[in-house]
């Protein structure tokens, strides 16, 4: 499994064809797209007609992480953009259930995503009907956040929860040079990385730093 996801929200968007080209060459299989309504979380990001425009100069899966009120509003014209993920906030909607089922039935991946102040056991309910869950290691809304120091505990404990299903566990928020190998050895799949990926325009040399610390952790 490639372990890092870089999340665009951080890319350089005058250059965009070219950074998702340059991270395709650097053997990334997905990237992470952050939709911000301004509501759910206080910042807005882009909508379907970006992921539109990135589906056509690429074939990486794309995770979708909708971080919008009412996603179920929304979802079939995410997944008709391009999105072969979908993953909706569990504080963000009052149907969950009714969610999943609809991004399961347009064959796609299905995908829950908690906060750090929501309770872990939360996600028990609907661990059949997932493919990822998300956990956040951050507030969400904005990049280049600090890792917050309770992340660890709640990956271990979150890990113990999954253990035994096929059910992806990313994580998103603050992962730099310092914080993703405690991210993995805590029991994480997968990390999100935005920042540590496209700072200073050197995607490259980033991504092989980030891959050798990964490496160091098994």
């Amino acid at each position: 499994m490639n372990r890092i996801t870089p999340s665009i929200l951080a890319a350089d968007f005058l250059h965009l064809s070219e950074n998702i080209q340059r991270l395709e060459k650097a053997g990334i299989e997905k990237i992470h797209l952050d939709i911000m309504d301004g509501n759910f979380v206080p910042n807005i990001s882009f909508g379907p007609m970006i992921i539109e425009q990135i589906r056509k100069v690429t074939d990486l899966h794309l995770e979708t992480h909708l971080m919008i009120f009412d996603p179920e509003k929304w979802i079939d014209r995410f997944v008709d953009a391009g999105s072969d993920a979908i993953i909706v906030h569990l504080e963000a909607t009052n149907h969950p259930k009714n969610c999943l089922e609809k991004i399961g039935r347009l064959k796609i991946d299905k995908g829950i995503s908690i906060k750090p102040n929501t309770h872990i056991d939360k996600i028990k309910a609907f661990l059949p009907m997932l493919d990822i869950v998300l956990l956040m290691t951050v507030f969400p809304g904005f990049g280049g956040q600090a890792y917050l120091s309770d992340s660890n505990r709640r990956i271990e404990k979150l890990r113990k929860t999954i253990d035994g299903t096929p059910v992806d566990l990313a994580i998103d928020g603050g992962i730099n040079t310092e914080t993703i190998e405690q991210a993995i050895r805590a029991g994480a799949n997968r990390c999100i990385a935005g920042s540590a990926v496209f700072r200073d325009g050197d995607i490259e040399t980033n991504l092989i730093t980030l891959k050798n610390l990964l490496d160091s952790a098994f």
